[in-house]
């Protein structure tokens, strides 16, 4: 499937390839959800196999 993208995300083609710009909006917040958890978990001082 081609989509001719409007705009290169800097240094990421595969991104560029994968997703329209229209996409970013949700993908960065599901990235920022994930971002959460992560550094919540860090605090927590959890491991990357504990739930």
């Amino acid at each position: 499937m081609e989509l001719h993208p409007r705009l290169l995300i800097h240094g990421h083609a595969g991104l560029t390839a994968a997703y329209t710009i229209e996409a970013f909006p949700g993908l960065l917040a599901a990235f920022r959800d994930l971002d959460d958890a992560v550094r919540a978990g860090i605090t927590d001082g959890l491991t990357l196999v504990e739930p």
